[in-house]
């Protein structure tokens, strides 16, 4: 099956969390105008790299209702990049698939922390494989690919 994937490479304002959540806005709209399914963003594309500003952490699950509505909006799958969210007082840097109708299809929590992560961000421990319309699928973030026992 052939489909079209758009990936972005953005930086995130650092910090601005409405200002990148408008970036990420404005490219998504792109990417399904263009004809694209499937739009994949980077790691801490919403508020940047949180070490210094850890109150800047998702505890409300805004940033995924906010990819929720933009899939349904603009009837695309999105893998949200990744940022912080904050639960059971723990912080985690968290990926998601989100179907063109908005239902979420996968999470997964950053298993192979970079260094400078560890200090304040708790390890995942499950690789999600998930079914989409397009075939079977995981996420990983950025360091995890230099572990390559996770696609055994």
């Amino acid at each position: 099956m052939k489909f079209k994937v758009a990936v972005v490479q953005l930086e995130a304002t650092q910090f601005k969390i409405e200002e990148s959540l408008e970036k990420i806005r404005s490219y998504t709209q792109r990417a399904a105008l263009k004809g694209a399914q499937v739009i994949i963003f980077p790691e801490d594309c919403v508020e940047g790299v949180i070490d210094k500003r850890r109150d800047l952490a998702d505890s409300e699950f805004r940033n995924r209702k906010f990819f929720i509505n933009l899939a349904k909006k603009y009837k695309i799958d999105i893998v949200t990049g990744s940022f912080i969210e904050r639960e059971r007082g723990k912080l985690w840097n968290t990926s998601y698939y989100i179907d063109s109708d908005g239902k979420v299809k996968a999470q997964y929590r950053k298993i192979n922390l970079w260094h400078p992560e560890r200090k304040y961000i708790s390890k995942g421990n499950k690789l999600p494989i998930f079914k989409t319309k397009y075939g079977k699928a995981s996420i990983v973030i950025f360091w995890d690919l230099a572990f390559t026992r996770l696609f055994y």
